[in-house]
């Protein structure tokens, strides 16, 4: 039997991995909840997951391959933009949904003790179901198109740690700054939205001119599309944007559990 005693005290901003150990059920609930809310009453249900990347694949083919006529070396255009596309889609569809979380759990949180981190950590499930779809869509395409496998394949177990890592850091920074700030998430969506074009989600990073290529991969996502695709795909990748990643990760993992800790001491109040 575990008792749970709540300590608001000033200085502690350390992290019970235990306890969120022991409420890790809950976590897969509210997971659980969320997937449920976001099909339920539709035709299709969890099918979107498939038609979803399907028609967006579809659209932005035809935009950005037979229109603005954007070409890849050695790749077929719906395999690029399938690539980088579910890493963009999980990215942003976590930190939005999770910029709003502790808001919209505000009632069951003034109620009911659980670790408050698991509300954010629990859209990291929910946007993990439609990305390993979008990887089992990729699969298919890889077949189709008999395009070969390359030694990077072996890499994709790490980049799918840092993209949980990326996405779990920035979602808890984001879901404690709401709570705070509740400008901040029409912030987060115009950032996101900014952040898609400065992406090479649509377009290949040798698009961008050599005198900005050092600015723009300062930006961590470029790092982690590039990533993708050099496992799925081939090409060529520099490891020391791996390197880059894993900071930048791990950096945005700590602070923004430490921030979430010492907001998370005022929560209640706030709401």
């Amino acid at each position: 039997m575990f008792q749970t005693v709540i300590d608001a005290g000033r200085h502690d901003l350390r992290v019970n991995f235990g306890e969120l150990y022991r409420y890790r059920e809950l976590l897969f609930i509210f997971a659980y909840r969320d997937i449920k809310a976001k099909y339920s009453q539709t035709y299709l249900g969890l099918l979107w997951s498939f038609v979803t990347p399907v028609l967006t694949l579809l659209t932005l083919s035809v935009v950005f391959n037979r229109i603005i006529q954007i070409e890849t070396v050695n790749m077929p255009y719906p395999l690029f933009l399938l690539s980088g596309w579910i890493v963009w889609a999980y990215f942003s569809g976590t930190v939005a949904s999770s910029g709003t979380s502790i808001v919209d759990a505000q009632r069951i949180l003034q109620k009911v003790y659980f670790p408050r981190l698991l509300v954010p950590l629990s859209k990291l499930l929910v946007g993990l179901t439609d990305f390993a779809i979008g990887l089992l869509f990729i699969v298919v395409l890889l077949v189709y198109f008999k395009h070969p496998l390359n030694v990077g394949i072996f890499y994709l177990p790490v980049f799918v740690v840092l993209t949980l890592m990326l996405n779990a850091g920035i979602s808890v920074w984001a879901s404690a700054l709401v709570v705070r700030y509740r400008d901040m998430q029409q912030i987060i969506n115009y950032g996101l939205y900014l952040l898609f074009y400065l992406t090479p989600v649509f377009y290949p990073t040798a698009y961008i001119p050599a005198k900005y290529k050092t600015l723009f991969c300062l930006n961590p996502l470029v790092g982690l599309t590039d990533g993708y695709r050099w496992c799925l795909l081939g090409g060529v990748y520099e490891y020391w944007q791996m390197a880059y990643l894993f900071i930048v990760s791990a950096v945005f993992c700590v602070s923004g559990i430490l921030y979430f800790k010492k907001t998370e001491k005022v929560m209640t109040d706030i709401l």
